[in-house]
């Protein structure tokens, strides 16, 4: 159907979407197509001179989700360090992201800087554990959207 406003005055109407709305929303559309696996794994968060141990949930080599205690607000960046059960140490910098639902206790951070091969370890351990005929504690491995 066609308008009946000039082409310029169309352009002058469009507001510009802020650099960093797109960025936001380019990572929020990524990582909801990352595979994640169920995990049970401690790691060590630091921020400055403060560290503290907290649970994973789930991890893929985009993120991991640490379940319940105290969150962060979304953009503070931390180090964290994780051990795989094969013996891998982990450590990469990232960055906490909003949460998808307003009920959800835990803290979503994706990682800024993991090593290429420690990618291929995240995505070796996970293809193992999906792999493996048991699931932890009964939970059948699954793509998340979140």
């Amino acid at each position: 159907m066609p308008s009946n406003r000039r082409k310029d005055e169309r352009r002058s109407d469009q507001s510009t979407i802020s650099a960093e709305r797109r960025e936001t929303a380019r990572r929020q559309a990524e990582r909801r197509f990352d595979t994640r696996c169920t995990v049970d794994l401690w790691l060590q968060e630091e921020l400055g001179n403060e560290m503290t141990f907290r649970r994973a949930g789930n991890l893929s080599p985009g993120g991991v989700y640490l379940d319940l205690g105290f969150s962060r607000p979304p953009g503070t960046r931390l180090k964290l360090r994780f051990t795989l059960p094969q013996g891998w140490q982990i450590e990469v910098r990232g960055e906490i992201v909003p949460a998808e639902q307003d009920d959800d206790l835990g803290t979503h951070i994706r990682f800024i800087d993991l090593r290429p091969e420690d990618h291929i370890r995240i995505s070796g351990y996970m293809e193992e554990e999906m792999t493996e005929p048991d699931t932890l504690y009964g939970v059948r491995h699954h793509d998340d959207e979140s």
